[in-house]
């Protein structure tokens, strides 16, 4: 998304001697993620002000992404596809949040149920981010340990009457949802790949 944008600051940080030519393209990139980064948070915070659930969006935020970076699941083609997917997520959330306010019962048996499908799936690898057998290894133990943690922070926070429990549950929901769909989109993957292979193999 910020692609250009990078180019130029790294470019400029090259002529005044801020960084070697030789870096320019592994600082290019880093510019790059850091400006979609910034911009993500940007937007999350201003959809968070508008919902009047600014430290909602923040718990949530840092949940999801906690347990998203190990449990891996659905991945958007374009870095656009990927904002736009994020904040829809967030909505999501923050909608379900307020529901769990008027139905705590029902919200904590489908945050129960996210824990079981997150625990099952993990992690869940996409074409952009392939994992091999010890890195699913690994990543499930790291996912699983950031899991537990979450759980115990979120029942200690239900426990002491904090509604904020409602916005680490979410983010599990959410992730659930997410892993699903990368599930579902592995599997028309492989379809496809399979009848792409038995088309070149009919007409050879």
């Amino acid at each position: 998304m910020f692609t250009r944008t990078a180019y130029k600051i790294t470019e400029a940080m090259a002529v005044h001697g801020v960084i070697s030519a030789e870096r320019k393209t592994v600082c290019s990139w880093g510019m790059c993620h850091i400006l979609d980064s910034l911009f993500n948070l940007a937007i999350f915070s201003v959809i968070g002000i508008l919902c009047h659930m600014l430290p909602e969006t923040a718990v949530f935020t840092v949940s999801y992404i906690c347990l998203r970076v190990y449990a891996g699941g659905f991945h958007a083609s374009t870095p656009v596809r990927c904002s736009v997917i994020s904040d829809i997520v967030l909505i999501a959330a923050l909608r379900d949040i307020r529901f769990a306010e008027q139905h705590t019962t029902a919200f904590v048996v489908c945050s129960a149920a996210a824990v079981t499908v997150i625990l099952i799936l993990m992690p869940v690898a996409d074409i952009r981010k392939p994992l091999d057998g010890r890195d699913r290894r690994r990543y499930r133990r790291k996912g699983a340990v950031i899991l537990s943690a979450e759980v115990i922070a979120s029942v200690t926070l239900y426990a002491v009457g904090s509604g904020i429990y409602a916005a680490v549950a979410a983010a599990w929901q959410m992730l659930a949802a997410v892993l699903i769909v990368g599930c579902i989109k592995n599997c028309m993957k492989g379809g496809e790949r399979r009848n792409d292979r038995k088309a070149l193999e009919d007409r050879r």
